[in-house]
C-alpha cells in the first residue's frame, strides 16, 4: 500500500525548481485573465512529496461561481483514450488478451475487405486504418444515437489504409478496443475501470461518463 503524500513548500527539498514552478502558474493564470481558458488545476509530487496542489478560474463562467479547486472536477474527452487502453493492457497483463491476436477474435462481426488483418495492438497504435470518425458521425450525434450504433459503424467502416501499414489518429480504434474491454471482461467499460483502476487506486473523483457526479459539480 502506498505511503501517504508528505507535503512542502520548498521545492528545492525534493530537487525542483520554486521559479519553474511559479512560471507554470504563472501561465495558467495568464491564460485565465486572457480568456484562451476558463480553469485549471495543477498538482505536482515528486518523491511521494506534495510540492503544489492549487486551482485556477472559476468552476463556470459565472463571475459568482466557486473557484476551482485542486480537486475540481473536470470532464475530458480524448485524453481518456490512455485510461481505456491501460484497461486494455490490464487484460493482457493476466493473460487473457494477446496484443498480436486479430481483434476479429473478440470482435466476429469485424471481417471483410482487409478487417481481418487488424491486431489488438492496431486498435491502440492509431495502425488500425480506421478513421478518427465515421462518415455519419454528424447525423448519428444529432439523432442521439446509443454508443452502440457508432460501434457498429466502425466494425463496417471502410479502412483508410492496410492494418499495420501507416498511421493515423483514430477514435474508432479506441472504441473497437473498449468493446473488446467489455466483451471480454463481461462489466460495462465504466464498471471494469471503476473497479480496477479508479477504485483501487482511490481516484474518488474520477469515472468514466458522469458516474455518480451532477454536472453542476464539473469544469
Amino acid at each position: 500500500m502506498s505511503q501517504p503524500l508528505q507535503v512542502t513548500d520548498k521545492p528545492s527539498q525534493v530537487g525542483m525548481s520554486a521559479t519553474a514552478l511559479e512560471m507554470v502558474e504563472g501561465i495558467l493564470n495568464s491564460e485565465i485573465d486572457m480568456g484562451n481558458i476558463t480553469a485549471a488545476s495543477l498538482t505536482v509530487a515528486r518523491n511521494n512529496t506534495l510540492v503544489v496542489s492549487r486551482g485556477f478560474g472559476k468552476m463556470s463562467p459565472d463571475p459568482k461561481s466557486r473557484d476551482v479547486s485542486a480537486d475540481s472536477i473536470f470532464l475530458l474527452a480524448s485524453i481518456t483514450k490512455p485510461v481505456t487502453a491501460c484497461a486494455m493492457m490490464m487484460l493482457v497483463q493476466q493473460g487473457i488478451i494477446s496484443l498480436d491476436d486479430p481483434a476479429a477474435m473478440y470482435l466476429p462481426e469485424l471481417k471483410g475487405y482487409e478487417r481481418e488483418k487488424i491486431r489488438v495492438k492496431d486498435l491502440l497504435s492509431h495502425t488500425s486504418g480506421l478513421p478518427d470518425m465515421l462518415p455519419q458521425n454528424q447525423e448519428l450525434r444529432q439523432a442521439n444515437a446509443p454508443l452502440s450504433a457508432f460501434v457498429q459503424g466502425a466494425m463496417t467502416t471502410p479502412l483508410l489504409y492496410t492494418p499495420g501499414m501507416d498511421f493515423r489518429y483514430q477514435s474508432k480504434g479506441i472504441l473497437l478496443a473498449a468493446e473488446i474491454v467489455e466483451r471480454v471482461s463481461g462489466k460495462p467499460l465504466r464498471d471494469y475501470e471503476w473497479e480496477e483502476i479508479f477504485e483501487p487506486l482511490g481516484m474518488k473523483n474520477s469515472a468514466l461518463g458522469m458516474g455518480t457526479f451532477n454536472i453542476q459539480d464539473t469544469v
